[in-house]
């Protein structure tokens, strides 16, 4: 209700928290804010990673390079599927 009260199509983690609180389950707000912000931490970190992997990557092998990895990591992908 908040978000449409808002006008907004996403439910944001403070609709959620604002939520809680009005529905009366306070005791759980402190619990999901540290979870809130443990995801949002990974977030960041996770994307830091692909950026650095990316860079790697990209300096690390060729167009070529890349496909034959990429054949080399089907293949094994199907050896285990189908063992």
């Amino acid at each position: 209700e908040l978000a449409d009260k808002q006008k907004k199509k996403t439910i944001g983690p403070e609709h959620v928290l604002n939520a809680l609180s009005a529905l009366g389950f306070q005791s759980y707000l402190p619990l999901v804010q540290e979870l809130h912000l443990q995801v949002k931490e990974e977030i960041r970190e996770g994307n830091r990673q692909v950026k650095r992997a990316k860079k790697n990557s990209e300096a690390a092998m060729s167009d070529e390079e890349a496909i034959r990895q990429q054949q080399l990591l089907f293949e094994e992908a199907k050896k285990q599927c189908y063992a």
